[in-house]
């Protein structure tokens, strides 16, 4: 459960900080988003209750899931837009 937590306030500081710095950091996010929902969900398995750890860590990888394929997505049509131009 721990683990899921961890992973999934990376996921979110990793994706906040995608919107201002590096874009590549979207990807890390994205990964670590993953990550936390599966741990979350098999400690919800192993545990047969959730947790507050547990859902906290499913809640923040969620949220890091969306904001870093929003990050990504925006990064994608900014370069599709300077491409253009």
């Amino acid at each position: 459960m721990i683990a899921a937590l961890v992973l999934g306030i990376l996921s979110v500081v990793f994706s906040l900080i995608t919107f201002f710095v590096f874009w590549w950091l979207a990807i890390v996010a994205l990964i670590l988003g993953i990550l936390a929902i599966v741990f979350a969900v098999r400690a919800k398995k192993k545990e047969g209750t959730w947790k507050g750890a547990g859902v906290a860590g499913l809640v923040t990888g969620i949220i890091g899931l969306v904001l870093s394929s929003i990050s990504l997505l925006l990064f994608v049509i900014l370069l599709a837009l300077a491409a253009a131009a």
